[in-house]
């Protein structure tokens, strides 16, 4: 029913495989009516790049040739030439009333090419590690977290693999797998560049992703609205690569915005910040 690689897995020099990212959809009221089980295995890796993006998957796909590790290319759906299921779930009206502006048609294709490979991993019941083809790894951690990474428990659906500074954050310690330590991010740290994924996380994100109205990495950090908790590793190895520009598209230049536009989307902010503290309490109470 979904197809789950079309070619062999690249193993050191090997040739990688695609998976081809039109060939994956789900039906969010079907998911609802599946049982995830409790699975106890290594990830499959999974690179996310676009197919015009060579430069950026030959880094990549070298690094994980060195490690020695599968992992599967995964072509991402560029939204500026092409639409996918995601575009049934985008409310425009609403992003514009919130926000003030509309997401771009490169968020949106990021948001369906992260939304492919979570259905891919509820589907197949299986946790996958996520990584973005500017991501830069540090080899000897990664392996470290791949040997240990069939010992992460259940509880701990999510697991960012990098770490930004963000102000105002904190973290509560929250477990230890294979030499890491396991923490709990009061915020998110605002990037989707490298993470672990299982399937019951993946069965929150699609059961909770319409409407959608934000970039792929913020509505991610929204553990208060769908119930994936931002979890992070201590010590992190996946890093965004600074010689690598974007391959989304943003807005050039701020609109400006009228009175009432920013008024509303402070006071939306203001309920979104609201929603956070007062989840992050019952997380702090053990109530979450």
């Amino acid at each position: 029913m979904f197809a789950m690689r079309i070619s062999i897995l690249q193993n050191r020099g090997k040739q990688g495989s695609q998976l081809d990212g039109q060939r994956f959809a789900v039906c969010t009221r079907c998911a609802e009516r599946v049982q995830i089980k409790e699975i106890k295995m290594r990830p499959d890796i999974v690179v996310i790049s676009l197919e015009s993006a060579r430069g950026r998957r030959e880094n990549i796909t070298r690094q994980l040739d060195e490690c020695g590790v599968e992992y599967s290319v995964f072509y991402g759906v560029d939204g500026r030439v092409s639409r996918s299921e995601v575009d049934a779930f985008y409310d425009e009206k609403l992003r514009k009333l919130l926000k003030g502006e509309a997401l771009t048609r490169g968020q949106i294709g990021c948001f369906a090419s992260h939304y492919k490979i979570w259905v891919n991993c509820f589907i197949s019941e299986k946790p996958v590690i996520v990584l973005e083809d500017d991501a830069r790894i540090h080899k000897d951690k990664f392996l470290q977290f791949i040997n240990a990474s069939d010992k992460i428990p259940e509880r701990f659906e999510c697991i960012r693999l990098f770490f930004r500074s963000v102000r105002g954050n904190y973290e509560i310690k929250s477990g230890e797998v294979g030499g890491f330590d396991i923490v709990k991010y009061r915020k998110g740290l605002m990037s989707a560049v490298g993470y672990y994924l299982n399937p019951g996380g993946a069965h929150k994100l699609i059961n909770n992703v319409n409407p959608i109205f934000y970039p792929v990495d913020i509505y991610m950090e929204r553990f208060w609205a769908h119930g994936v908790e931002c979890y992070g590793v201590k010590p992190a190895f996946v890093e965004a690569d600074s010689r690598f520009d974007t391959t989304i598209d943003y807005h050039n230049k701020k609109k400006d915005r009228s009175l009432f536009t920013r008024l509303r989307r402070e006071a939306f902010n203001f309920s979104e910040k609201a929603r956070r503290t007062f989840h992050n309490g019952l997380f702090k109470l053990g109530l979450k």
